[in-house]
């Protein structure tokens, strides 16, 4: 049997337990802690890939959604730390964390992506060198400004 002493084992133990059991529901949907399970591992090798070190910021940066928790879980379950951005943030404020945090790794939607990406007065002369690895994830070089 598994131990649940680490957050991302705690739905590793859940769906050995009962995978067809309901874990999150968002809206009319929900998600059974198998396909939870699943998900995080998806995940987990995605973000495995980017070779990040223990401790490295994960910045999360999206509505309460399934994919949320799944960051999170995941985050957690690589040795690295996860930094919640609250989705109601002005893009200024968004940067401002990413380069507090010294953020390696932006988990973000691509309609808020472009949002970053939007020339501002404050942010004019920041640099963004970002690139794609799976859908949500996306490797940050530099949040500081040039």
């Amino acid at each position: 049997m598994i131990s649940s002493n680490l957050l991302h084992e705690l739905v590793e133990a859940s769906a050995i337990r009962g995978a067809g059991c309901t874990a999150l529901t968002y809206g009319s949907e929900s998600l059974e802690y198998g396909a939870l399970a699943n998900g995080i591992s998806a995940f987990a090798s995605g973000l495995m890939t980017l070779q990040l070190a223990r401790s490295e910021r994960v910045a999360i940066f999206l509505d309460k959604r399934p994919e949320t928790v799944i960051a999170a879980f995941v985050t957690a379950g690589a040795g690295c730390v996860f930094v919640p951005i609250n989705p109601l943030l002005k893009p200024d404020q968004v940067c401002h964390i990413l380069r507090d945090c010294n953020a390696r790794v932006l988990v973000t939607t691509p309609e808020r992506l472009v949002l970053l990406d939007q020339p501002t007065p404050a942010r004019r002369k920041a640099r963004f060198s970002l690139s794609i690895s799976r859908a949500m994830t996306r490797r940050c070089t530099s949040w500081v400004p040039s």
